[in-house]
């Protein structure tokens, strides 16, 4: 199953239709999330299920925070950044 046809699954079934496309379906569900008219939606797709999702993508797309995010793609977090970015500007300073 590609991306598309799961996310077409699961908007069918938080949706409660059968037929749609997946413009339109997906266009339904993000009306009804901001409205609140949908407040959650179905369980059994994972990112398991999608056949052109890579390992990182999967990770990523589990990840239940940010941090977990950074790690599955592989990014510093915001303190690592700002000391890398500190001691190059020291480095800077000291090679005058």
């Amino acid at each position: 199953m590609n991306f598309q046809d799961a996310a077409r699954a699961y908007f069918r079934k938080a949706l409660g239709v059968s037929t749609g496309s997946y413009a339109e379906l997906a266009t339904r569900y993000w009306k009804g999330k901001l409205d609140g008219t949908i407040t959650e939606g179905p369980s059994e797709i994972s990112s398991d299920n999608i056949s052109d999702a890579t390992t990182v993508g999967k990770s990523l797309i589990k990840a239940s925070d940010a941090a977990a995010a950074r790690t599955a793609i592989g990014a510093a977090d915001a303190a690592t950044v700002a000391d890398l970015v500190s001691r190059v500007q020291a480095l800077e300073s000291a090679e005058g």
